[in-house]
């Protein structure tokens, strides 16, 4: 059902805590390496995932933070 269980997440849940979050399919070879450094980021698509933050964070909270589609 979920990729939640074995992230960071997990405590809060353990303690009745309602979790949410991204996951993705496809890992990084670079992810908790010596690698995972901001020269190995991909810029456009953490732009990418900060938007679909945003516009989750907007819809939970019923509101409209005035985003556009682009």
């Amino acid at each position: 059902m979920s990729n939640a269980y074995a992230s960071d997440y997990m405590p809060f849940e353990a303690k009745g805590d309602i979790i949410t979050g991204f996951y993705e399919t496809e890992r990084s070879n670079n992810e908790h390496s010596v690698n995972d450094t901001y020269a190995n980021i991909d810029p456009v698509y953490v732009f990418n995932v900060g938007k679909g933050c945003s516009r989750s964070f907007a819809t939970f909270c019923g509101g409209n933070i005035g985003f556009r589609n682009k």
